[in-house]
């Protein structure tokens, strides 16, 4: 049944498409910030969404976080969250604290988890450490 589903779905959306103009280019810009950068005039910010850092670890928490997303909000830019994910805590201590932190329903865009550099950890690992981010119960 699952793949008759996924082949339905799969038709569906590829008659969707030719009956579109598929020549024009459709992107959307955004910026990702964090304590790390200041924004001195929001009514300059020209974007069509922000997300911003909200956690990393198993409690820090970004300084800067709740003032960009009242003010993204009150500009009516969508707003998502972000955890910097930290290899040397537990998957579940760190969604923990953005789960304390990002309260659901505050955000418009889903939350995102922010993998960066070459990390010193085998790939299996890794995938572990994301998964028992993405799904803390089964961790």
């Amino acid at each position: 049944m699952k793949k008759l589903v996924w082949i339905i779905v799969v038709m569906m959306s590829t008659e969707f498409l030719t009956k579109r103009n598929l020549h024009q280019k459709r992107t959307v810009d955004g910026i990702d910030i964090s304590h790390h950068n200041t924004v001195a005039d929001w009514s300059k910010v020209k974007v069509g969404f922000i997300y911003a850092k909200a956690t990393e670890g198993k409690s820090h928490k970004d300084r800067k976080y709740r003032s960009y997303h009242r003010n993204a909000t009150k500009r009516g830019i969508p707003f998502g969250a972000y955890h910097f994910l930290s290899i040397d805590v537990s998957a579940k201590q760190q969604f923990l604290n953005f789960r304390n932190s990002v309260h659901r329903g505050s955000t418009t865009l889903l939350p995102m988890l922010d993998i960066e550099g070459e990390l010193p950890v085998p790939d299996d690992s890794l995938k572990s450490l994301v998964g028992g981010w993405i799904n803390p119960h089964c961790s």
